[in-house]
């Protein structure tokens, strides 16, 4: 992961996937209201069609939600479904242990998709 000029950090997507760039806490507009996902990760045609001002009305291609204790896991699958509904790509939950869940809208994945060399397990 390299930082770029602007503080937003580029990851190593697959090749197809290129020009991305990932921001943290980004405020989404949901059927529920204001949703802010921990980190995001978008492509420069979804920043060039949505720009800088947020609440986005479209979810970024991937959402991710670290956990933490206070969060039931009722109220995580309720985020996933609304950034699912708002048209992302992938959601990842990340627990305290670092462990990782990745999420298409057709359900759980036993890795990301996006980013198929992401650890299951970070530190």
């Amino acid at each position: 992961m390299k930082k770029t000029k602007n503080g937003t950090r580029k990851l190593s997507p697959k090749k197809s996937m290129l020009s991305k760039r990932a921001q943290v806490e980004c405020s989404i507009n949901t059927p529920l209201g204001v949703k802010v996902p921990d980190v995001v990760w978008y492509s420069d045609k979804f920043f060039a069609e949505h720009g800088e001002n947020t609440p986005y009305d479209q979810a970024t291609e991937l959402c991710v939600e670290v956990v933490s204790p206070s969060n039931s896991r009722a109220e995580m699958e309720k985020k996933i479904q609304l950034y699912f509904e708002q048209g992302a790509q992938e959601v990842w939950l990340c627990n305290e242990a670092g462990q990782l869940e990745f999420f298409s809208p057709a359900g759980p994945l036993e890795k990301s998709v996006m980013f198929p060399d992401f650890p299951q397990t970070i530190k």
